[in-house]
This record gives structure tokens, sequence and C-alpha cells, in this order.
């Protein structure tokens, strides 16, 4: 089972949002992509690739499925990443891209 479940009803906006912007950036919204843009979105602040990780990953996401979705994300801009010198990169999600509900 997820730690976040992409089937509530509050989260049908964000889910859209997020399938309209891979779409646009010609990747698929497959549920672990959109796991981890769900849980950047929810993060209160910048995330380490251990915390995102620890959060969303499982035997069906492993380390290097989360490291490969947080590099794609990086590319196509949904992502920004913050290099701290001294510190593992940090991730947030690209505010403008989730609608003015998120921002």
């Amino acid at each position: 089972m997820s730690a976040f479940p992409l089937d509530r009803p509050c989260e049908n906006s964000f889910v859209e949002t997020s399938r309209e912007t891979f779409h646009r950036a010609g990747l698929k919204a497959t549920h672990a992509r959109l796991e981890v843009a769900r849980y950047l979105a929810q993060a209160p602040r910048l995330v380490t690739i251990s915390e995102v990780i620890r959060e969303v990953g499982s035997d069906q996401m492993d380390r290097t499925t989360v490291l490969r979705i947080l590099r794609v994300f990086a590319e196509v801009g949904f992502v920004v990443v913050h290099r701290i010198q001294g510190r593992e990169l940090q991730f947030e999600v690209q505010r403008s891209l989730l609608g003015p509900e998120k921002t």
C-alpha cells in the first residue's frame, strides 16, 4: 500500500494538473511519478533524495526508480534542484506548475 494514495477526492485536481504537466513534457503519468510529485508538492520545505526515498519508496519503487524520476523531473522543469555546498541535493516542486490552490 502506498504511503500516498492517489484516489482521495481532494487529490483529484493535483493529479490532473500533474498528468497535464507530464503530458506537455512528453512523460507518462505513471503511478510512481505521481506519488513522487505529490510528496514533493506537499513537502513544507526542500527535501533530500533520502527523504523522498524513505517516504515513497517501496518494493515496487526502489532507490534507483526514485532517482530516475527526480532526474527526469529536473530535466523537464517540474522540480527545482538546490545544490547546497557540503549537503545532499535538495528538491522542491516548481510551484507555478501546480495551479493556484497549491502555490
